[in-house]
């Protein structure tokens, strides 16, 4: 065994595998881990755990460097020179864009160590932290910022909204479905481009791995296959024995179905005695239990013997289309380059492993080396050397394939380890990196390298507490938490533990329940105030920025903006799930969003929510079935809890 070899499985053992059906470990599995390496080195400890109500600013924000300049933010020449951790200006100098508490949730973000911002609907929660990183950028905060969010949808969002102001990003992790950040800011963008020895390098061990990786595919191939290659029957037949083996009935037969046609029986032979056998059923006339049971054993030696006639059964095994299919998913991975072998080439246990020992050889030697023509000797010695050399092959590769699977794994490494060091280089000269906090959590010895000050959680209530622990370093001075409980809780994939430990509070609600300070951003510039009203009760104190008093005043062809449609139609439940759909709703849904789209309305522009994933399918069928809605495609379709994690 070579040296430092450890991959997480290894050929012919069996494992057991456990199916979690309720959840995802892999988005889980590494924030466990990094939580079991994290011990005592968690950041705001007195705020976090004793609650202290007295947050002192950033330590690198000290006296004397918090002079900055707010322009890029708020256009004035008064913002030019802001003594941050003094009184700021009043709210007019800032400019008409701002209100009175978008411009103290700025400060607390700025000026506050752990800084917590809620704001409700359309308040301009991602506006605060994008004003907040330009003027971290602006005025030589430490780099790089780590921006976190639970999901990938909610990072491409804000990196898109900082890469505006800042271009120097990196966006790390494989499930990006934005252009901009794949082209612009992963780690093989344009911008990040490395000498010209890496991508030698790079190549040549690429080239070495897909090597090993055919070498292991063949080897495979021949584990899983039924007749060993000709040469091997070398080890116990003489050349002119072999080579008797080309007359008669392998005349015509190629090498590869030589051993395989040698191994049949004879079809003239097979029929003249089924004939016999055939003649002393019919002549038998006694019946009883003995015999019939003589007969069954008679039928099931011929059954056996078939087997070696079948193409079918003894056709190989592995289909060497279908394993590379499954190993380029395999390695669809986000760190750059193949997985180690152990998860890759994993290939089925293998029982009918003996190695041949020199005396046994010499024995089957003796018993044939008077046989000239090796079709003149009896099938069951046939398939019995044959078994013998079979199992005993079978044992020398699996040795070989121990031995290329180990060279594999340690290039896997040798490839890893280039493209660490390659990725930590890009990422000292980024001003800002994005990762969710899964991929936080696989990169944690990254982030204990790269030491990020200053960190930034979008949506932050929607946050497991474990998944922000664990983007957090000991080297964290920084730690800016912007969502809204009152929207929407982390979800935990068994309801037990929400129910039972709480887990699904958030550390942001868990901060402002304890009375942590926070800011709440309280005027809205997205609804109607018919609509806002709705969530008056929630959000007393929220107010209607004058903005929106200025949306048409109706809708097109419908005579409310707001209203609510009862019906006596009950739901059904799938047959399928435990999903619920409401089929008269599902129509009246379909027909609404035809008649809107009648009136001038753009498919895009219309958006329809429902709270169960059976309706969602429903209504999305019923608008592709509608011949006279052929646009219906375009139209955004959610269920609640998704559009709230996106709102």
């Amino acid at each position: 065994m070579t040296k430092g070899y450890d991959p997480k499985f290894q050929t012919g053992r069996v494992y057991t595998i456990i199916e979690a059906s309720s959840a995802y470990f892999e988005a889980f599995g590494p924030v466990l881990r990094a939580l079991q390496a994290k011990g005592d080195n968690v950041p705001f400890q007195d705020y976090l755990l004793k609650y202290s109500k007295v947050i002192a600013p950033p330590k690198y924000l000290t006296e004397g460097k918090d002079f900055w300049d707010m322009t890029p933010a708020f256009k004035g020449t008064l913002t030019r020179h802001v003594r941050i951790l003094d009184k700021w200006p009043a709210t007019s100098v800032f400019g008409e864009g701002v209100d009175d508490t978008q411009l103290a949730a700025l400060k607390h973000v700025l000026t506050k160590e752990l800084a917590i911002v809620q704001g409700p609907p359309g308040t301009g929660k991602t506006y605060i932290g994008l004003q907040a990183t330009r003027l971290l950028l602006r005025n030589n905060a430490p780099v790089p910022i780590l921006c976190v969010c639970y999901t990938n949808h909610a990072l491409d969002q804000f990196l898109e909204g900082i890469y505006t102001f800042e271009k120097q990003i990196v966006r790390l992790g494989g499930r990006s479905k934005s252009e901009l950040m794949q082209r612009e800011c992963s780690v093989n963008a344009r911008q990040w481009q490395m000498s010209g020895a890496y991508y030698v390098q790079r190549k040549e061990l690429l080239s070495q791995l897909e090597q090993l990786k055919n070498m292991v595919l063949q080897i495979a191939a021949k584990i899983n296959a039924e007749y060993v290659d000709i040469n091997i029957l070398a080890l116990v037949f003489s050349g002119a024995q072999i080579q008797s083996l080309t007359t008669g009935r392998g005349k015509k037969v190629n090498d590869r179905e030589l051993v395989r046609t040698w191994l049949q029986e004879d079809k003239k032979k097979k029929n003249e005695k089924n004939k016999k056998t055939q003649t002393n059923n019919n002549n038998n006339n006694r019946n009883n239990a003995s015999q019939r049971q003589q007969l069954n054993n008679t039928n099931q030696h011929l059954q056996n013997e078939d087997l070696y006639e079948s193409d079918e059964e003894f056709a190989d095994d592995i289909d060497e289309e279908e394993l590379l299919q499954l190993l380029a998913e395999r390695e669809e991975y986000h760190e750059p380059g193949p997985r180690p072998a152990g998860d890759v080439f994993n290939v089925q246990p293998v029982e009918d492993v003996d190695e041949l020992d020199e005396q046994e050889l010499l024995a089957l030697k003796a018993s044939v080396q008077n046989i000239k023509n090796l079709w003149q000797l009896d099938l069951p010695i046939r398939r019995e050397i044959h078994e013998r050399l079979l199992r005993a092959n079978r044992a020398i590769l699996v040795e070989q394939l121990t031995e290329s699977s180990q060279k594999y794994y340690l290039k896997c490494r040798e490839l890893k380890e280039l493209n660490s060091t390659r990725t930590m280089a890009v990422l000292r000269n980024a001003k800002v990196i994005g990762m969710t906090t899964t991929a936080a959590a696989k990169n944690v010895d990254l982030l204990r390298s790269l030491k990020p000050k200053i960190v930034i959680v979008e949506e932050a209530a929607e946050v497991l507490e474990a998944h922000i622990i664990t983007s957090l370093t000991k080297d964290t001075e920084h730690l800016i938490l912007i969502g809204d409980h009152q929207q929407l809780r982390p979800s935990t994939a068994v309801y037990a533990l929400s129910k039972k430990y709480n887990l699904d509070v958030s550390l942001f609600e868990r901060m402002t329940n304890n009375k942590i300070p926070y800011r709440r951003l309280l005027t809205q510039r997205r609804m109607r105030p018919e609509i806002s009203q709705l969530i008056s009760p929630i959000y007393n104190e929220l107010n209607d920025h004058p903005s929106v008093l200025k949306h048409p005043q109706k809708v097109l062809g419908i005579d409310k903006n707001l209203f609510f449609l009862d019906h006596q139609v009950l739901e059904k439940t799938s047959s399928e799930s435990t999903s619920k759909f409401n089929d008269h709703e599902v129509m009246l849904v379909a027909n609404l969003c035809l008649y809107l789209v009648q009136q001038g309305y753009k498919p895009d522009k219309i958006t329809v929510l429902t709270m169960y994933l059976q309706q969602l399918f429903r209504v999305k069928e019923q608008l592709r079935e509608n011949s006279k809605y052929n646009e219906g495609t375009n139209l955004r379709i959610f269920i609640c809890s998704s559009m709230l994690m996106i709102e």
